[in-house]
């Protein structure tokens, strides 16, 4: 609650309405003077501060302690005392990235592959790369090969963009595959948020899909849903990249996570949505099957988007 001294006057200096009370009905402002002294704005700030802080840990607690929870307060129109799901999830998401980005140490490997004789090879570790048995050091040599053959023996259009982009790669990192990994995954790793952005509304979507007979669910309550899933996923995955660093019990307690996140989800499809155990372990089965199939194509599609970025 503010203690700065109360106007006067009744006009809003914000919107001119009349004001009735000490706040403008029409616009919302206190009707306050304008001229606030320093300790005003320290107090000010420090309540905000705590007031957001009570309702991110409030929420945080019904988030992880009661699946469904949150949702379920949001469609009955309890809102106020929790935090509002998109600002959880910018918060949460953030602060994982953050942490991912600066704090959590990501190992990468980049796996030497291979295809059959007309498909391309990855091979050496010079400045030379093998494209269908023949090897390259720059795109100039792979367009020269290309036009020196007879039409028929020349790689089709795709074939023909994605080698270029292959030889361009391996001569624009002079063979050096591990500084192509590292800066191919960096670039990934920045596209994870936009992917993540991307597949919210088609999982809200499945959802609805699931539970279209409920015409008491909206597309915004699976989308709400969705989010509150989410924010619980990326704490999730804060715990389980923290845990990579104990080592064996690291790892036990990696498991324990991943079952965790499981049971989250179908528990709070249950809370949620209301219906049997049974009839919600088969939707929960068929939503996490084609859930993490849908992630996995969009995770493959930014893969080669960020390594055609990279080249």
């Amino acid at each position: 609650m503010s203690h700065a001294h109360v106007r006067k006057e009744t006009d809003c200096l914000n919107c001119g309405v009349t004001v009735a009370g000490p706040y403008c009905h029409h616009c919302g402002q206190q009707n306050i003077e304008p001229k606030q002294s320093a300790w005003h704005l320290i107090v000010h700030f420090f309540n905000d501060v705590t007031h957001f802080d009570g309702k991110f840990f409030s929420s945080i607690k019904y988030l992880i302690t009661k699946p469904g929870f949150l949702t379920e307060e949001y469609v009955k129109g309890r809102r106020a005392s929790y935090l509002d799901p998109i600002r959880m999830y910018l918060f949460i998401s953030a602060v994982y990235f953050l942490l991912l980005m600066s704090v959590f140490k990501t190992h990468s490997q980049v796996v030497t592959g291979s295809r059959d004789s007309n498909r391309t090879v990855i091979s050496g570790g010079d400045e030379h790369i093998i494209v269908n048995d023949q090897s390259y050091a720059t795109v100039y040599q792979y367009d020269s090969v290309q036009k020196a053959l007879p039409a028929a023996k020349m790689d089709g259009v795709i074939e023909r963009y994605f080698n270029r982009k292959l030889v361009g790669v391996n001569e624009r990192y002079k063979g050096n595959r591990e500084g192509m990994g590292r800066t191919l995954m960096a670039n990934y790793f920045h596209s994870v948020p936009y992917m993540l952005f991307i597949s919210l509304p088609l999982i809200a979507l499945l959802f609805q899909l699931f539970y279209i007979r409920r015409s008491q669910f909206y597309y915004v309550s699976h989308g709400i849903f969705t989010i509150h899933l989410y924010c619980f996923v990326f704490i999730v995955l804060i715990l389980i990249n923290t845990s990579e660093m104990f080592g064996g019990w690291g790892k036990i307690a990696k498991v324990i996570l991943y079952i965790w996140g499981m049971v989250y989800l179908f528990l709070a499809m249950k809370r949620f949505y209301k219906q049997g155990g049974f009839k919600t372990f088969i939707k929960f089965t068929m939503i996490f099957f084609l859930g993490t199939t849908l992630i996995g194509l969009l995770a493959a599609i930014f893969l080669i988007n960020s390594f055609l970025n990279v080249a």
